[in-house]
């Protein structure tokens, strides 16, 4: 009788079918009603189960973020920054059940893509065995940037002051963070 409307009755049959009051049960107070007991078959639904696939993004200096040159269709280092924060929270978010969707990014969440962006430049730039003489080099206390040992660290100033993230002096995002620094600070013409 679920089905009635769909054989072709006229409404007025419809209208007057038991349809509309459904069974005697409902009526009853709700601990009398009949207890279903559902039994799955495991094997069944296994069966039935949609097949998934197994995404694996990678951002980092060693998988991912090196394999296509994405940020080279930007010209400003900020806006690369905020295009990884948001991948990077969507991989994140892809990885988790508790998903952030607040509609800006966190400030941890922009520093973490600098980092990151930063710490690429150098994978891409600088090898391992290096160019430069050791003792200038130090690595920074929580993080994998390689930061240049300057005379000025006896200075009481910040971390950042005292140890300058090494930079190559040619590199495509290295440009737009000069560029956009000069924007920002209102200087005169640069040299690229």
């Amino acid at each position: 009788m679920a089905d009635l409307p769909s054989r072709g009755c006229s409404p007025l049959q419809f209208s007057e079918s038991d349809w509309w009051s459904g069974p005697d049960w409902l009526k009853d107070p709700g601990e009398r009603w009949p207890k279903l007991e559902i039994k799955l078959d495991e094997i069944l639904v296994l069966s039935e189960r949609k097949k998934g696939i197994n995404l694996n993004v990678g951002l980092g200096a060693t998988a991912g973020i090196d394999k296509v040159r994405w940020f080279e269709k930007f010209s400003e280092f900020s806006k690369i920054i905020w295009i990884l924060g948001w991948v990077k929270r969507f991989t994140k978010n892809c990885q988790k059940k508790v998903v952030n969707q607040g509609p800006f990014l966190s400030v941890d969440e922009v520093q973490d893509s600098r980092g990151a962006l930063l710490l690429h430049i150098q994978a891409e730039s600088f090898l391992e065995t290096g160019r430069f003489h050791k003792r200038s080099l130090d690595r920074a206390r929580s993080e994998c940037l390689r930061r240049v040992k300057t005379k000025i660290i006896e200075w009481d100033d910040s971390y950042a002051f005292g140890y300058p993230v090494l930079l190559p002096s040619r590199h495509y995002i290295v440009d737009c963070l000069i560029r956009d620094d000069h924007l920002r600070y209102s200087h005169a013409a640069y040299k690229y």
